[in-house]
């Protein structure tokens, strides 16, 4: 409903759709104690990943051997917020 300054009213639609596809990028990493995680990030430039002393590493040049820093905690998170999630992996 869109009111003017006068206090009448009508029905108007907003609405917006947006649809992107992006390559994405499964980063894969086992710690020195043996334990194995991984992340899904976006594959670009801009995705930045920190390694030991704080060196950053662009989610696009990751490469085998690279060391990353990671943080071990339960799964199921968004942008580092604690979500409830049901994933089935194979």
């Amino acid at each position: 409903m869109a009111v003017n300054t006068e206090g009448r009213g009508r029905a108007v639609s907003v609405g917006r759709k947006k649809m992107e596809i992006r390559p994405l990028l499964k980063i894969e990493v086992e710690s020195k104690s043996g334990k194995r995680i991984n992340v899904i990030v976006q594959d670009d430039w801009h995705i930045r990943i920190l390694g030991p002393k704080g060196k950053v590493h662009n989610a696009s040049a990751i490469k085998i051997g690279d060391e990353l820093l990671a943080y071990f905690c339960e799964g199921g998170r968004h942008v580092g917020i604690k979500i409830d999630e049901f994933l089935e992996e194979e």
